[in-house]
C-alpha cells in the first residue's frame, strides 16, 4: 500500500470510529441499567441507535454556539468514552435473555458476506464520490467545520432541511475529513441488518430475520446508498427501530422505552423531514396502545419534539418558516419560492424534466424502473422484489399488520419523490413481510427462501446485472476499487471518473481564494470548494442570479415591454391600488413602476416583499420576481407625498405580455410599446446583479446544455460581460467577476 493511501486511511478510519464508538460509547451510558429484558446484541443495537441520536443533538447545540473545533470535537469523543466508563461498561446487573438460534441461516449469511463482505467493505473505504455527497451532504458538513458552526446556509435549499446526520459528518470531518464521514453512513446500514436479524428473533423466528436482512442488504440501491454520505440508510435505520421500540413498550410498557420511541421517531424527522410522518404514526400507534394513560405521550412527545423542534425551530429563526424550503404559500420565506416547490416537486414525481415524456402516472413503468430500469429513478433493487405478493402468504403470522403498517407509511414518501433510494425504509419492512410469507410455506419454507437469496445474490452481482441491464452505470456498485484503496489509482482520479462535477469544483478552487461565493449553472461537488456555491437549481439566490446572466441571450427575458396606464385628466393622489388580473404559466414578473410624471414612490406587492425594492429604484434593468406563476395580485403605490399624476407605467420582461393592469376605482386607457436596451446594457446589467449579490466566480460545463445555456456567449467574450477567464479544462470554465462594469455599458431607454 502505498504511503499517502495509508494515511488518508487511518484518516478515514479515525474519523467514521471517532464517531461510531462515541455513539455507542453515549448510548450505552444513557441506557445503563434501564435496559432490562433486551438481549445483548439489542442493547449493543439500541446503544448505538440512541447514542448516534444524542450525539447529534449535542453536536447540533455546539453549532449554534460556533464551537465546530478539532478540540471540541476530542473533547466531546473523550467525554463520550468517560461516560462510558462511569456508567455504562458494567453488565452484570442486567438480566439479557437469549432467543433460539437458526445455524442454518447463520451458515447462508456467512457465506454470502464472503463474497459481498469484501465488495462493500472496499466500496466503503474508497473515496466518496456519489452526486448527493459531494454536493449538499458534504457539502453543508464541510462548510460547517470551515465556518466553526452551523451557520445559515440559506443559498443553498439543502441548507434548510433538517440535518441530523449532517452533524454527525461534522464530526466525522474533522478527524477524516471527506472520506470519513459515508463510513458512518454504512454503519447505520449494518446496524439495520443487525436490527432485522434481532427482530425476527424477538418475534419467534430467527429465520425471519436472517431473510430480511439478506434480502435488504443485497438490494443494490441500498448498498450503493450505504458506501455513500447520504441519509437514506439512516432514516431506515431508525424507521425500523421506531417500530422494534413501540413492539418492546407494548410488551413491558417501561418508561425507557416509550422515550427510545420518541427518540427514534423525533429523529427520523431530523434525518429527513418526510420522517415526520413516523413521529405522527408512532405518537398515534403509542396513544392507542397506551388506552388513555398520558405517561407514556408525554415521554414520547418530549423525546421528539427535542429532534423536530430543533430543526424547525432553527429554519423558523433563519428563513422566518418552520417548514423551509416547503409549503411556501403558508409559510413564505426569502429563501425559497413556490414556483421553485411546485418545479420541484413536479421533477421528482417521476425525475423528468420540462418537455421529457412522462410515464411516471404509469404504475407498471414504475415498477419496471424500481425493479430492474433504474436509468430514469437512480437505482434498483433488482428483480427479487417481483415476488413481494410472497408477503401476503404471511398475513396469519406474528409480526404481519405492524410490518404492514410500517411498511404503508414508509412507502408514502415514494408517491412524492419517485427516487429508487427513497424505497430504502419501506423496502427494510418488505424484506421483514417478505421473509413472513416465506415462513408460511411449510416444510419447504427453507429452501425457498434459500433459493430466493440465492437468485437475489446472483442477479445483482455487478457483473452479472451489467449483462441485463440497459443503462449499466447507474446508482449501484459496480467494482471492487481495491486499486484506489491501497493507492494504485490516485483518489482523485478515481472521484472524476465516477463524478464529473468534481472537476468543476476543483479547478474553481485553484482560481478562487477561500470564502469566495460561486455560482455553478449545473451539477457541483460543493464539498471540494472552500467557499460558497450557488447551484442555480437549488439556490433562491442562485437561480435570480442566473435569471438575470440570461437577459442578454433570451430576448423574452429583458424587460422590454412597456404598459401605461394613463388617466384622462391629472390627479392628486398618494396612494394606489395597481391590480393584476390575468392568469399563465410563466414566473411573474415586474422591472420598474413609476408615476407619470415621475415621482418619489415605493411598491408593496402581496407576495415576495423581501426584494420589492427592485420595483422602484429607477432601474429599470432590476428585475422583481414574485417566485410565483402568473396569477391575480395586488401591488400597494404610496407615494412619498401628496402628487399630480396622470398615470402609471409598468415595465416587465417581454414574456409578461399576457399580464393585465388596472388601477382600482380609477379607469384608465392602456398604451402599450416595447423599449430596447443594448445588448451592452443587458450585460451590464448581469455584471451588476453578480457583484450585488457578492458572487465572485462563476463555473460551469459548456456541454451540460440546461442551465449552462448562457455559458456559451460568456465563453466566446468573457470581458464583454465584465468577466475574467481564470481556469478552464476540457468543457469546464471558471470566470472571475470583475470589480469594474464591462465597457459601453450605459443603460438607456429606447421606445
Amino acid at each position: 500500500m502505498e504511503r499517502e493511501a495509508l494515511e488518508r486511511l487511518l484518516k478515514e478510519l479515525a474519523g467514521g470510529g471517532a464517531v461510531i464508538a462515541s455513539s455507542w460509547w453515549l448510548g450505552r451510558a444513557l441506557l445503563a441499567h434501564r435496559a432490562r429484558g433486551l438481549t445483548r446484541p439489542e442493547l449493543e443495537l439500541f446503544s448505538f441507535a440512541l447514542g448516534a441520536a444524542a450525539l447529534s443533538q449535542i453536536v447540533f447545540v455546539l453549532g449554534l454556539l460556533g464551537l465546530y473545533y478539532d478540540a471540541v470535537f476530542g473533547g466531546l469523543a473523550a467525554g463520550c468514552l468517560a461516560a462510558w466508563f462511569r456508567w455504562g461498561r458494567d453488565y452484570r446487573q442486567l438480566d439479557l435473555p437469549t432467543f433460539e438460534e437458526d445455524p442454518f441461516w447463520r451458515r447462508t449469511a456467512f457465506v454470502v458476506a464472503v463474497f459481498y463482505g469484501p465488495l462493500y467493505l472496499l466500496n466503503a473505504l474508497a473515496p466518496d464520490a456519489g452526486p448527493d455527497s459531494l454536493g449538499y451532504h458534504l457539502g453543508l458538513a464541510s462548510r460547517y467545520y470551515r465556518e466553526h458552526g452551523l451557520t445559515a446556509a440559506t443559498g443553498n435549499i439543502y441548507g434548510l432541511f433538517p440535518q441530523g446526520v449532517e452533524t454527525l459528518y461534522v464530526f466525522a470531518f474533522a478527524f477524516g475529513r471527506h472520506n470519513a464521514p459515508h463510513l458512518v453512513h454504512f454503519a447505520f446500514f449494518a446496524a439495520t441488518l443487525a436490527a432485522l436479524v434481532s427482530l425476527g428473533r424477538r418475534l419467534g423466528s430467527a429465520a425471519v430475520g436472517w431473510t430480511a436482512a439478506l434480502l435488504y442488504g443485497l438490494t443494490p440501491v441500498v448498498a450503493y446508498d450505504a458506501v455513500l454520505a447520504y441519509n437514506d440508510c439512516a432514516l431506515a435505520l431508525y424507521e425500523l427501530l421506531t417500530l422494534y421500540a413501540l413492539l418492546l413498550w407494548r410488551e413491558d410498557r417501561a418508561p425507557w422505552t416509550a422515550v427510545a420511541t420518541g427518540v427514534f421517531a423525533g429523529f427520523c424527522y431530523a434525518v429527513k423531514m418526510t420522517g415526520g410522518l413516523v413521529v405522527v404514526a408512532a405518537g398515534a400507534a403509542l396513544l392507542g396502545l397506551s388506552r388513555g394513560r398520558l405517561r407514556p405521550i408525554a415521554l414520547y412527545g418530549a423525546a421528539a419534539l427535542l429532534f423536530v423542534g430543533a430543526w424547525a425551530g432553527r429554519n423558523l429563526v433563519i428563513a422566518g418558516s418552520p417548514t423551509a424550503p416547503f409549503y411556501n404559500e403558508a409559510f413564505p420565506t426569502p429563501y425559497a419560492t413556490t414556483l421553485w416547490e411546485q418545479g420541484f416537486r413536479d421533477f421528482v414525481s417521476d425525475y423528468r424534466h420540462a418537455g421529457e415524456r412522462s410515464e411516471g402516472s404509469d404504475p407498471l413503468w414504475k415498477l419496471w424502473e424500481v425493479t430492474v430500469g433504474g436509468e430514469r429513478l437512480g437505482g434498483f433493487t433488482g428483480p427479487v422484489f417481483w415476488a413481494a405478493p410472497l408477503a401476503l402468504l404471511g398475513w396469519r403470522r406474528r409480526g404481519f399488520a405492524p410490518f404492514a403498517l410500517a411498511l404503508a407509511v414508509a412507502v408514502i414518501p415514494w408517491f412524492s419523490n419517485a427516487g429508487t433510494r427513497f424505497l430504502i425504509p419501506a423496502l427494510a419492512f418488505l424484506s421483514l413481510l417478505m421473509a413472513l410469507g416465506l415462513q408460511s410455506l411449510g416444510r419447504g419454507a427453507r429452501w425457498a427462501g434459500l433459493a430466493l437469496v440465492a437468485f437475489h445474490g446472483v442477479s445483482v452481482w455487478p457483473t452479472v446485472a451489467e449483462q441485463w441491464l440497459a443503462e449499466p452505470r447507474i446508482f449501484r456498485i459496480e467494482e471492487e476499487p481495491w486499486r484506489v484503496v491501497l493507492g494504485f489509482e490516485p483518489w482523485e482520479v478515481f472521484v472524476q471518473r465516477h463524478n464529473a462535477a468534481f472537476t468543476g469544483a476543483r479547478g474553481l478552487a485553484k482560481s478562487a481564494p477561500p470564502g469566495s461565493r460561486a455560482l455553478a449553472f449545473d451539477l457541483s461537488a460543493d464539498a471540494y470548494f472552500p467557499g460558497e456555491i450557488l447551484d442555480s437549481r437549488f439556490s433562491v439566490l442562485g437561480g435570480d442570479a442566473l435569471r438575470d446572466l440570461l437577459l442578454p441571450v433570451e430576448p423574452d427575458l429583458a424587460p422590454t415591454w412597456r404598459i401605461r396606464l394613463l388617466w384622462d385628466a391629472a390627479r392628486e393622489v398618494q396612494e394606489l391600488e395597481l391590480r393584476q388580473t390575468a392568469a399563465g404559466p410563466v414566473e411573474w414578473e415586474i422591472a420598474e413602476i413609476r408615476t407619470i410624471p415621475q415621482a418619489e414612490l415605493r411598491v408593496e406587492p402581496d407576495r415576495r416583499p423581501w426584494t420589492a425594492d427592485r420595483l422602484s429604484d429607477g432601474d429599470p434593468l432590476s428585475v422583481w420576481r414574485s417566485g410565483s406563476s402568473l396569477t391575480p395580485a395586488r401591488l400597494t403605490v404610496r407615494l412619498a407625498r401628496p402628487a399630480r399624476i396622470e398615470g402609471l407605467e409598468i415595465v416587465t420582461p417581454l414574456n409578461q405580455r399576457d399580464a393585465k393592469f388596472e388601477i382600482s376605482h380609477f379607469p384608465a386607457r392602456i398604451a402599450i410599446d416595447r423599449l430596447q436596451f443594448s445588448p451592452a446594457a443587458l450585460r451590464a446589467a448581469a455584471h451588476n446583479s453578480l457583484r450585488n449579490k457578492g458572487i465572485g466566480y462563476l463555473m460551469g460545463n459548456l456541454d451540460a446544455g440546461g442551465h449552462s445555456v448562457a455559458l456559451a456567449p460568456i465563453d466566446r467574450d468573457p470581458a464583454a460581460w465584465g468577466l475574467r477567464e481564470v481556469w478552464r479544462e476540457g468543457p469546464w470554465r471558471a470566470f472571475q467577476v470583475l470589480p469594474q462594469a464591462p465597457p459601453s455599458a450605459t443603460a438607456s431607454e429606447t421606445p
